[in-house]
């Protein structure tokens, strides 16, 4: 507006070079005036993103619950990891052999294997089941694994007792002859962990007592096919059979020598008893006479 009234000053006074510098300063004016106005520009900073990752759900493999057999068993002391094929893995497995007298081999055959997995599930019940502590989800595991140990349970040992753990409580209590409901007092709670704890140990103990006496037999029979390896089935039934025959006729001649000896001593104690029988005979004889010559 100044520079506007200074311009209209200038054109009344026809003056050509106060009029352009009259002009320069209104449009220097103008543009301070328009840059105070404008609003202060904010510097743009790109702010850094943080990438939330999730955890990944571990998924526990057969090798890994063989690894975890052989831990609680004492023989492997190595992460579990699942690779069987390790030295601390193979290690442990010719040290489980040797403890119970399966060889010195480095593997397992279907039938360990699958003890071995068995016996892994049974572990993780006998961890949740003298697992300490009152946390909730400690003691949601617990009884759990008590009611699973019943066969109450096939759900996941998560520690949330829900709708299903409440369930299965209704499904225990009914064939224990305890009702109907789906809640456990104290005292119930404690009997049915106790009597887990115990069902579970001797479950524990008989595989692998079974685990031993299968596996002996298996050598065995492996140490005759060893023995017998590489002859015709035949010749095998043929010598077993000879065999088998030689026994029997050893053991008659045993029994006819065994008879004839007892035929012997009976002859002997005969002999014996008339020999006895005949000295008491000659001293009866003796008394008479000797009495009769008294008499005389």
């Amino acid at each position: 507006v100044l520079g506007l009234a200074l311009m209209t000053q200038v054109v009344s006074a026809r003056n050509n070079a106060a009029l352009f510098g009259v002009a320069a300063a209104a449009i220097a004016g103008a543009a301070i005036i328009a840059n105070s106005n404008r609003a202060p520009r904010h510097h743009y900073v790109p702010r850094r993103r943080h990438h939330t990752h999730k955890a990944k759900k571990i998924v526990v493999t057969d090798e890994m619950r063989i690894q975890k057999s052989l831990k609680y068993m004492d023989f492997y002391h190595g992460k579990i990891d699942g690779k069987v094929n390790s030295y601390a893995t193979r290690a442990a497995i010719k040290k489980m052999n040797e403890e119970y007298g399966l060889g010195g081999g480095t593997s397992l055959d279907e039938r360990t294997w699958n003890q071995l997995l068995y016996l892994s599930e049974l572990f993780q019940m006998d961890k949740y089941l003298y697992a300490e502590g009152n946390k909730k989800r400690t003691k949601g595991r617990r009884l759990q694994a008590a009611l699973k140990v019943y066969g109450a349970y096939d759900g996941e040992l998560d520690g949330a007792v829900g709708s299903g753990t409440r369930r299965s409580i209704a499904t225990y209590k009914k064939g224990e002859g305890l009702g109907y409901s789906t809640h456990l007092s104290s005292n119930e709670t404690y009997n049915l962990i106790d009597s887990a704890q115990k069902m579970n140990t001797e479950a524990i103990n008989e595989a692998i007592a079974s685990l031993s006496q299968k596996k002996r037999r298996a050598t065995k029979s492996a140490r005759r096919d060893n023995v017998n390896n590489g002859r015709d089935r035949r010749p095998i039934e043929k010598s077993h059979k000879t065999n088998t025959r030689d026994i029997e006729q050893s053991r008659v001649v045993e029994k006819s020598k065994n008879t004839e000896k007892s035929k012997d001593s009976d002859e002997d104690e005969l002999d014996d008893m008339q020999k006895a029988l005949d000295s008491i005979d000659a001293e009866t004889d003796n008394g008479k006479k000797s009495s009769e010559m008294d008499g005389l």
